[in-house]
């Protein structure tokens, strides 16, 4: 209840929190918020806990239990050798983790606490490990760091125009946000054609239509030629 969304007019989206208590942040506070949502410093001591924990704790249980179910899907001989392809684990341990992972599976969801000291788990968390580590992130936010902790930095108003694209900065209800489309939301412009000189060909979606629009001389959308023109793109005007 207390988050704004707005979509910034331009390729992301901002997101205000009026509440008192936050206002004072420094660029330091703001930076944990930043690695927060973007699941930088995970560990797994820290990650497997009470099983009904939830935030990042439940995004980790949740994307380990995809691995573990992941590897259990493969057959025998390529699931033992994925194992075995692990740092510090042999072909033995990868043997046994995986006639055991059945009951390894139960016990991350009833007790993932257990599994802290397991090997294989630790190998399978490990940094270096890029294929869980990307189903980690895939539950991550992309922040934009030096804009959430500049303190300094002015915040677009709500309504105005965004002078790198011509469309609305526009606020958005959360129940709204999933179905929320900018290329038709918060366009502000409309389908009267103008005259526009672009200086190489462009396909580009706009009001729910795809423009392919030529170099040189053509006309398009006004909505399309905002945009076009404030991008460096194209120039209004040109031979008829």
């Amino acid at each position: 209840s207390d988050l704004r969304i707005n979509f910034s007019g331009g390729r992301g989206y901002h997101i205000h929190i009026p509440t008192i208590a936050v206002r004072s942040f420094s660029s330091a506070e703001r930076r944990e918020l930043v690695n927060y949502v973007s699941g930088t410093g995970l560990s797994l001591d820290a990650m497997l806990s009470s099983p009904k924990s939830t935030g990042w704790q439940g995004r980790y249980r949740t994307a380990l239990a995809s691995e573990l179910e992941r590897i259990q899907k493969l057959e025998p001989l390529a699931a033992r050798e994925y194992l075995a392809g692990l740092s510090g684990i042999s072909e033995r341990t990868a043997d046994s983790f995986y006639k055991n992972l059945a009951e390894l599976r139960g016990k991350l969801l009833a007790n993932p606490e257990s599994l802290k000291d397991n090997k294989v788990i630790r190998a399978l968390t490990a940094p270096e490990n890029t294929v869980f580590k990307e189903a980690v992130l895939s539950h991550a936010a992309q922040a934009d760091e030096p804009v959430t902790t500049d303190i300094k930095r002015l915040i677009r108003h709500p309504g105005s125009l965004h002078g790198g694209s011509g469309m609305r900065v526009t606020p958005i209800p959360l129940e709204d946000l999933d179905d929320f489309d900018p290329l038709i939301d918060a366009v502000v412009f409309g389908e009267e054609p103008v005259t526009v000189t672009t200086r190489f060909p462009v396909t580009m979606p706009m009001l729910g239509n795809t423009y392919a629009v030529a170099a040189g001389t053509s006309k398009v959308p006004e909505a399309l030629a905002v945009f076009l023109c404030a991008r460096g793109i194209a120039e209004l005007g040109g031979a008829e």
